[in-house]
């Protein structure tokens, strides 16, 4: 088995040497000028080549995207307008996605509500069809057995090994992300991306532009004027920022799978002082120590307590919210088998828990419903109102330690790093992990991380279009330690646009993860002008690196295939396949084997923002 794909293009060898030993020294001054329209020549030539959105891409059939869930919006309250959204003014709405299929359809119930009508929503479990064809020609790395502290790798340590780990555990893509694996050792640098004190220059220079984000609740009051969403988009801003630039690329998506699988929607209505507190405080402080600590944080926190509505749940009027939610969505799931009945115990049990005027956590044992409970094999007298808040946290760690939690939890990790439809197999070792580790993450990820199918799954997961946004702009070698607030802010709404702001999703659910769910022809035209505007330098407090310019131009000598595939190599890690090739081809209108020219360097950026536009960096 090749460390590359050998069957893509002509000159792959050269493109292997040429990722072994990047130093951007190989490239020289441009020799000719040949002229492409940006928008029609080179999306035809995709189009022409297979690109069809990211579901297309691997092999599935379009599928329309489910609606029925609110729009995102284009501005934040009080008349700031969000920046406009490409270079090229392609208009599109924001696309629907579909829910995620890691959970199963819920109990018959309510109609269709919001989260605080204590209602279902009917939409949310959406399954889709397997997706799990590997792109053609996509080489898997090779069996070899390693060792990394804890971790024990099924792979040697080679190129195809690190430009997996690299667009799959990571963020990032490119030749300099897969050479900074190389420098660490494929064992030492997930070491690192697991270890919770790596340093992180560029991530902490990006949470220092929006300092309300991740706010105490008492400092957000008294920073900002009462229901403003300030500190919310704040938040947001910090957690695309840190996606996009942080060092600790493992850390960012396990924080964006359990921000999604305890979900508040963040902004919202009534979680202007809460909501940035429960990303710090729950969903960062615990996504690498233990799930049962941020599930009992989390129904304790003001923010969920609103988003699900238990603040008004009395012992006379009991909400089955929130109840219903953890038991459906943040624990055990449908397929438990838990009933109606006990859908209300839980209710009953979390009654009392409710929020000050100060929008902080308060434990009201006057509303708080006694008298027996059982909640799928638990039970308690639950007896004295003064004790439910200690009887509420026993069965919360009772939900976290159970079998079918920890099914969910490993789902949501599986499909996040291994595939939208993980086998059973998987899903029972890592389940087992985490019952094994007393539901502490990190294990779970170490098992995960040195599974065979992780490391197989290569062309089983797209882009979306966060992690479209932040390979880009690290492939790009865009300085975060630089980068400006208003770039942040720029790009944040490019996503809210797409239906990808970090932490908006609109149902408690979650963002789903699958490709299907993405699957939409506005949406991928609007990510390739996104990709011409941060290519071409024309995002304020966003220019690539000084040298890709001279990176990108053909090396002297060299054909249209090698420069296709040396521009390939640079910007996603891997050499093209081969219908990534013959679109490349198609835009430059010339032979394979003719001299590649380019004296102006003009078609230098078209070809590398149309490398982004294709399966090749595309398919994670």
């Amino acid at each position: 088995m090749s460390d590359l794909d050998s069957s893509a293009m002509p000159g792959t060898g050269e493109d292997t040497a040429f990722l072994e030993e990047w130093d951007g020294g190989r490239h020289r001054a441009p020799t000719s000028v040949v002229r492409r329209s940006t928008i029609g020549a080179g999306a035809a030539a995709l189009l022409g080549a297979g690109a069809v959105g990211v579901h297309g891409l691997l092999g599935g059939p379009e599928r329309q995207t489910a609606a029925g869930a609110p729009a995102p919006a284009r501005r934040p309250p009080g008349g700031t307008p969000s920046p406009s959204t490409t270079a090229d003014s392609t208009s599109t709405s924001a696309p629907q996605p579909s829910p995620d299929p890691t959970t199963s359809a819920p109990p018959a119930g309510p109609g269709a509500g919001t989260p605080a009508d204590g209602a279902t929503t009917p939409d949310r479990d959406a399954s889709y069809s397997s997706l799990t064809d590997p792109v053609p020609g996509d080489d898997a790395p090779e069996v070899g057995r390693r060792r990394a502290g804890r971790l024990a790798l099924p792979v040697a340590d080679t190129p195809a090994s690190r430009a997996h780990v690299v667009r799959r555990a990571g963020l990032s893509s490119g030749a300099p992300a897969v050479a900074a694996v190389k420098a660490a050792g494929l064992d030492g640098w997930l070491a690192e991306q697991l270890d919770p004190s790596l340093d992180d220059p560029a991530g902490d220079h990006v949470a220092s532009l929006f300092p309300l984000a991740g706010a105490p609740i008492a400092t957000v009051r008294a920073r900002v004027k009462e229901f403003s969403w300030d500190a919310m988009y704040q938040t947001g801003y910090a957690s695309l920022g840190r996606q996009m630039f942080s060092a600790r690329e493992v850390y960012e998506a396990v924080v964006d799978v359990f921000h999604n699988l305890l979900q508040v929607t963040i902004p919202s209505d009534g979680l202007w002082a809460s909501g940035p507190d429960y990303e710090e405080r729950v969903i960062r402080r615990h996504a690498f120590g233990s799930f049962t600590d941020m599930l009992l944080a989390s129904a304790r926190h003001p923010a969920m307590l609103v988003y699900l509505d238990n603040r008004s749940s009395t012992k006379a009027h009991v909400n089955e919210n929130y109840g219903r939610e953890l038991l459906e969505l943040h624990t055990l799931g449908v397929a438990s088998g838990y009933s109606e009945s006990d859908v209300v115990d839980c209710a009953r049990v979390m009654s009392g828990r409710r929020i000050t005027g100060q929008h902080e956590f308060v434990y009201e044992p006057e509303h708080h419903a006694t008298g027996a409970v059982s909640v799928l094999g638990w039970s308690s007298a639950n007896s004295s109102a003064g004790g439910g808040l200690a009887v509420g946290d026993d069965l919360l760690t009772y939900l976290a330690r159970h079998p079918a939690t920890a099914r969910t939890v490993a789902r949501r990790l599986a499909v996040r790093f291994v595939s939208d439809t993980p086998s059973d197999r998987l899903l029972d070792v890592l389940s087992q992990s985490y019952l094994d580790a007393g539901t502490q993450i990190l294990p779970v990820l170490e098992t995960l991380f040195g599974d065979e199918e992780f490391w197989s799954s290569t062309g089983t997961k797209g882009r979306r279009p966060v992690e479209d946004l932040a390979g880009v702009v690290r492939a790009l070698g865009v300085d975060g330690r630089t980068v400006t607030a208003g770039a942040v802010r720029d790009m944040y709404w490019q996503m809210r646009d797409l239906g990808h702001a970090p932490l908006a999703w609109p149902a408690p659910n979650g963002y789903p993860d699958v490709a299907a769910a993405w699957a939409s022809a506005s949406s991928m035209v609007a990510r390739w002008n996104l990709h011409r505007r941060l290519v071409r330098g024309w995002v304020d407090g966003m220019a690539p690196r000084k040298a890709l310019a001279a990176d990108l131009a053909p090396a002297d000598g060299a054909t249209n295939a090698e420069w296709v595939a040396a521009v390939t190599t640079l910007l996603t890690g891997r050499a093209p396949t081969a219908s990534t090739t013959a679109g490349l081809l198609a835009y430059l209108d010339a032979a394979a084997d003719a001299p590649a020219e380019d004296p102006r360097g003009t078609t230098a950026p078209e070809l590398a923002r149309l490398v982004f536009d294709s399966p090749s960096y595309l398919i994670r």
